[in-house]
């Protein structure tokens, strides 16, 4: 074996060295980055992870919900017209960002907050105010820890169904060969980071306890997807998966009619438990229990689908920026031969995950690094991939499996650069947002040779 070899299958070996290391260096780039190459006018939250973020500043420092003042103090440029800063009818700003995030962000940010405090009593002058640079980059740092406990959850599940080798390697092309890298590295501010590990939770646990039929295990499972739809209201549909167990228990006679109710019963008072603090929000902010507050009922199209769109269009399209996605997806048959319940639960939640998200009217989510929408579904993904790397025609090209694994990953670590040198400015360099053929899937294996040619005649 050669050295590389060598190397590679040390790591493979150390799955939790090797998750903990890449989340390590994630940390360390986001907060060098943001430190030394801060986005213009020096801003660390922005975009849509200002919202996110308010909630944590407000509710710890003002003690309420009026983001009014945490807007103008966190950024001039909340959005592209003065909406956000309108107040509604009941007297409130708007905020469309559910609290889950901040919530998930808030040990750290409090331990954060607690060292600034012991050493403003010892003599430093750092703001407390939730404004300066250490509280602001907590948020960040906390987001990368949860994608990487995220991908850590979406291996242990796997590797509980096929070998450690054929879990890692699923894992890791998966998470760093998609959009999540994306959100892991340069956007943990965003509640995809923090999605992904709730989702990952929730199935995690949902699979580990299966051997257990008690009604405080269906009181769990409810409270984890609770946390789930606290952090993005959409992935409540993983309640899916707990309702197919339901159904197959009831098909199977394990089950009567009057138990499994019950337990439904359980699982959505615990749930609606959680997620009170959204509804609250809603009825607070804006006058109703439920809506949407991302257009209300005019942003979808329940019955015109965009789904070739959604996974094939070079507009962020799920396929075309991250074709890892297809691996995952064909290797799904083959997770039916070794547990049909936990592929039924994976086939139809990613389903309805691309129902809901191509009747959006806006099923390209945005600016974004691809498919964002679908991150929080790796774990469904990474079963998918492990079944084909498991699969009698895969499972024995080990050496074409790493190949393949790397070069997936490395490629969209070229991508990843050339978008993020399109988004700072960089337009000698990368002239177009990445929306064409060549821009998609070409563009991207130029990028080193142009930094280089650039890096010559400056």
């Amino acid at each position: 074996m050669s050295h590389a070899g060598r190397v590679v299958a040390w790591f493979e070996r150390h799955p939790a060295l090797s998750f903990g290391a890449i989340g390590l260096l994630f940390a360390v780039a986001y907060v060098t980055a943001q430190v030394w190459f801060p986005k213009p006018p020096g801003r660390i939250i922005d975009g849509d992870a200002l919202k996110y973020y308010a909630w944590l500043r407000s509710v710890f420092f003002d003690g309420d919900i009026d983001f009014s003042n945490d807007y103008r103090l966190l950024t001039t440029e909340l959005s592209e017209d003065s909406a956000d800063l309108t107040p509604l009818a009941t007297g409130f700003v708007p905020n469309s960002a559910p609290p889950g995030s901040a919530l998930l962000w808030a040990p750290l940010f409090l331990a954060v907050a607690a060292v600034i405090a012991v050493l403003n009593l010892l003599g430093a002058h750092i703001p407390f105010d939730g404004l300066a640079v250490p509280f602001k980059l907590s948020a960040g740092v906390a987001g990368v820890a949860y994608a990487t406990a995220g991908a850590w959850l979406c291996y242990d599940l796997a590797r509980r169904i096929y070998s450690a080798a054929i879990a890692f390697w699923a894992t890791l092309t998966l998470w760093l060969g998609g959009s999540s890298l994306y959100y892991s590295l340069v956007s943990p501010t965003y509640s995809h980071a923090m999605a992904l590990f709730a989702v990952a939770l929730f199935t995690h646990t949902w699979y580990r306890t299966r051997i257990r039929d008690d009604l405080p295990r269906f009181a769990l499972l409810g409270a984890l997807a609770g946390l789930a739809g606290l952090v993005r209201s959409q992935d409540l549909i993983i309640l899916v998966i707990p309702g197919l167990e339901l159904l197959a228990g009831i098909w199977e006679r394990r089950w009567s009619l009057g138990a499994a109710c019950g337990r439904l019963a359980i699982l959505c008072v615990s749930c609606a438990a959680v997620f009170s603090p959204q509804l609250w929000a809603w009825q607070t902010i804006y006058g109703t229990l439920v809506l949407n507050p991302h257009g209300g009922a005019a942003s979808f199209r329940w019955t015109e689908p965009a789904i070739l769109q959604t996974l094939f269009s070079t507009r962020q399209g799920l396929i075309s920026w991250t074709p890892i996605v297809l691996f995952g997806a064909i290797g799904l048959p083959w997770l039916f031969r070794r547990d049909r319940l936990l592929a039924w639960t994976a086939v139809v939640t990613l389903l309805l995950a691309l129902y809901v998200n191509a009747s959006n009217i806006r099923w390209w989510a945005g600016a974004g690094f691809g498919g964002r929408r679908f991150v929080s579904y790796l774990p469904f993904l990474v079963l998918g991939l492990s079944a084909l790397l498991a699969s009698r025609p895969v499972a024995s090209r080990t050496t074409l499996v790493r190949l393949g694994s790397l070069f997936l990953i490395g490629s969209n670590v070229l991508f990843l650069l050339q978008y993020q040198l399109f988004m700072r400015g960089f337009t000698n360099i990368v002239a177009e947002y990445p929306n064409s053929l060549w821009a998609v899937f070409i563009e991207r294996f130029l990028v080193p040779f142009k930094l280089l040619s650039a890096w010559i005649n400056s």
